[in-house]
């Protein structure tokens, strides 16, 4: 799975965090955490995450269904976003 955040700035940014979380399973587990540090030019940028979703659905409580994962964008230690996104997730 290939999860692109798309950010938006005024001017060039460096040392920009995002991060995405998420999935919980049946366990109560978050199945997803990725991280990255990156530049932002003026106008729009993207940060693809990408994940590999488990290979066996129920040794690692994912049923089919809607999953929720956060996003938080940090700059100078001051958290500027936060998004949460659904995606259904088929067998």
């Amino acid at each position: 799975m290939n999860i692109t955040v798309v950010l938006k700035s005024a001017t060039d940014v460096s040392e920009v965090y995002a991060n995405v979380s998420g999935v919980t399973n049946k366990r109560g587990k978050n199945l997803l955490f990725k991280e990255a540090t990156t530049n932002l030019t003026r106008g729009l940028n993207n940060v693809t995450f990408t994940y590999k979703m488990p290979a066996c659905p129920s040794c690692s409580g994912i049923d089919p269904g809607t999953y929720y994962f956060n996003t938080s964008v940090v700059y100078n230690n001051v958290t500027v976003a936060n998004a949460t996104h659904g995606v259904a997730l088929k067998q």
